[in-house]
């Protein structure tokens, strides 16, 4: 019994101190992972306490690199702004350039304008004081220097129609080179001497400027000399004579190849006055020829309605009192327009019982006008 109760003791003795080895193990472990945790706490503080005094304690290099920093972000936003301050310049100045050049493009065009019109105008005037001085001086020509000149026109005259535009547009309705109606203006008071002496010192003092410098110094008395110098010239009406003498060489080329078209048929005959060119025949008048700036107006004795005028391009001249005997009226400038002259014609003649002269010889009736003066004699404006 005493045996076993020793063992028993010496059991619980065992036990008591594995129970002991076993707490003393827990308790280490158990201090050992507090004061890990110590640790890391007290060391993390540490480091928050570090970045605080930092924060506290500013480096200065720091601060200096801070505010050049801030400084160049300045200069950046302010060099920005500069350089769109300029654009807006530029652009402005640009406007500005632009409108001072249009301004002075189109001042330049009126003085230019100016200058244009007083040179037209100085030029009319002294054409007119040219004619007048021509008239004067002209000596009528002899018969045979006539004779002469007219057989050498005669062999070069041009009746090609080919040489003419095809250009057609115009020749039916319109009229935009119809002759100015005439001006009547009153007898001046100056001489025609006396005019053309005024002019003449303003030319000498002036040169070229004269005609500007007499318009400023004589006021209204320089539109007294212009209208005397258009009446003694006649500028307000030319005659179909110094017109056709005047005209252009395609006008006058047209003129020969109509006037030879009605002329080349037997018994026609031919009368010229201050408006028209008159044509006959057996004493009945068929036709008129006149001439504008830039085409020939031919007026027949046809009837209007008797023809398409979409075919037959022409207009009815009837009501006009100087054409009731030729109320058809049609303009020629291209080669169509006289080959519908042809078909007219052909219709004229028969109906006036004619037939073309196979030993007809072409005329140049437009030179005939080169030695015309209204104040000599003038044989060949009749046949």
């Amino acid at each position: 019994q005493q045996i076993n109760e020793l063992k028993s003791q010496q059991q619980q003795q065992v036990d008591v101190n594995s129970l002991f080895e076993k707490l003393k193990i827990s308790q280490d472990e158990q201090m050992n992972s507090y004061l890990d945790e110590l640790k890391t706490e007290i060391t993390k503080l540490q480091q928050q306490q570090e970045v605080e005094e930092k924060e506290d304690t500013v480096d200065p290099q720091y601060e200096e690199l801070l505010q050049q920093i801030n400084e160049l972000k300045s200069q950046q936003q302010q060099q920005v702004d500069v350089n769109s301050l300029f654009e807006k310049l530029k652009i402005s100045q640009d406007e500005q350039m632009n409108n001072y050049l249009a301004e002075s493009k189109r001042q330049q065009q009126e003085l230019l304008d100016t200058l244009e019109k007083e040179r037209k105008e100085r030029e009319e005037l002294e054409r007119m004081i040219a004619e007048l001085n021509q008239e004067e001086a002209e000596e009528e020509v002899d018969e045979e220097t006539i004779e002469h000149d007219q057989d050498l026109a005669n062999q070069n005259v041009n009746l090609d129609i080919e040489s003419l535009g095809n250009d057609d547009s115009d020749d039916d309705d319109s009229d935009d080179d119809e002759e100015e109606p005439e001006i009547h203006l009153e007898k001046p008071t100056l001489s025609q001497s006396e005019v053309e002496s005024i002019i003449n010192s303003y030319k000498e003092k002036y040169k070229e400027d004269w005609n500007k410098k007499a318009k400023e110094e004589l006021k209204d008395g320089y539109y007294e000399i212009v209208n005397g110098l258009l009446y003694y010239r006649g500028k307000h009406k030319k005659n179909l004579p110094e017109r056709i003498k005047t005209a252009t060489p395609e006008v006058k080329q047209l003129y020969n190849i109509v006037k030879n078209e009605f002329m080349q048929y037997d018994n026609i005959k031919y009368k010229v006055t201050n408006n028209f060119d008159s044509l006959y025949v057996n004493k009945k008048l068929v036709a008129k020829l006149s001439i504008t700036k830039r085409r020939v107006r031919v007026y027949m004795a046809l009837n209007p309605n008797d023809y398409s005028p979409t075919q037959f391009p022409h207009r009815d001249v009837s009501l006009k009192k100087v054409h009731v005997k030729t109320p058809y009226l049609m303009f020629i400038k291209s080669q169509l327009s006289v080959k519908r002259l042809r078909v007219l014609i052909a219709d004229l003649m028969t109906e006036n019982e004619t037939r073309i002269n196979q030993d007809y010889k072409p005329v140049d009736y437009a030179n005939m006008f080169k030695f015309y003066n209204r104040n000599h004699k003038n044989n060949f404006l009749k046949n």
